[in-house]
């Protein structure tokens, strides 16, 4: 259904919908949610504004985890480019109806440094520019998911976290680097960055 141009409804399979019964698999829920807007998007050509704000605020929640995992918060602003504003206002309202309040504020924590900082801020990389203050958020944001997978033994959705070693943070500068032989996997790579984890909730 379509009202005011935006669509209603989230379509999903129903053993996806069924899965979110069962705590232990909703993360089956979450992944056709991000599969839908992917969909929707890149095959369906429509734009955030036609789709439900839910799912769009679900999606660049997961963007943002994704992006924060794999490289930290450096890597987020640099992949994020020009639509960094509206990434971050879909994702801080995501991460609130989730009920994530200690992610939400590193993120708007985040939101505040780049509004006192925006020269800095355009210059992160995700590879050989990391600011201080961002490193900071990355070691809190990490903390964070190792503390929930020793709360639940081992057994959450969220991956391990680390910092990425100084090898794959140069194996990640040469993808984006436009004069590499693999920049063209760039593209690819961040579409598929978006939290493919179902992770957030």
């Amino acid at each position: 259904m379509i009202v005011n141009g935006r669509l209603r409804t989230v379509v999903v399979a129903r053993d996806a919908l069924h899965a979110a019964r069962d705590a232990e698999e909703a993360g089956r829920l979450v992944e056709a949610v991000l599969r839908y807007v992917e969909e929707m998007q890149y095959v369906g050509s429509f734009s955030r504004q036609e789709l439900p704000e839910v799912a769009m605020q679900l999606y660049h929640a997961s963007y943002y985890y994704g992006q924060v995992i794999n490289g930290g918060h450096s890597q987020f602003i640099a992949n994020s480019d020009r639509l960094l504003p509206i990434i971050c206002i879909d994702a801080l309202a995501g991460l609130k109806a989730m009920g994530d309040v200690d992610k939400s504020q590193i993120l708007q924590e985040m939101m505040v440094w780049m509004d006192e900082h925006p020269d800095e801020a355009a210059r992160q990389d995700g590879a050989f520019t990391s600011a201080d203050a961002l490193n900071e958020l990355d070691d809190r944001f990490y903390e964070l998911v190792s503390g929930r997978q020793r709360r639940t033994g081992g057994s959450s959705a969220e991956p391990h976290c680390r910092r990425p070693s100084p090898a794959r943070i140069a194996a990640r500068r040469r993808l984006t680097d436009p004069t590499s032989p693999h920049a063209h996997d760039r593209g690819r790579r961040r579409r598929r960055a978006g939290f493919r984890r179902s992770c957030c909730c």
